[in-house]
């Protein structure tokens, strides 16, 4: 694996960290007793989702960069 992508996939768990972390400490300063689950499942798979998204997202930016250049 080369250094940049071995750089690119620990900022991508780094990332799926900050998300879980601040999608646990969001949902118990809710108000709402439906949302403050502590479920750590739930908040896993959604902060899951959201980091595959930002893979996406990053993905495409780079294959967009490298036709245009």
């Amino acid at each position: 694996m080369k250094p940049s992508t071995r750089k690119r996939w620990i900022i991508y768990v780094v990332v799926f960290f900050v998300i879980l972390f601040g999608n646990s400490l969001v949902r118990r300063m809710l108000p709402y007793e439906e949302l403050k689950d502590g479920n750590l499942l739930i908040n896993g798979i959604f902060s899951l989702l959201l980091t595959a998204v930002i893979v996406a997202i990053g993905y495409a930016v780079r294959k967009w960069r490298g036709k245009r250049g």
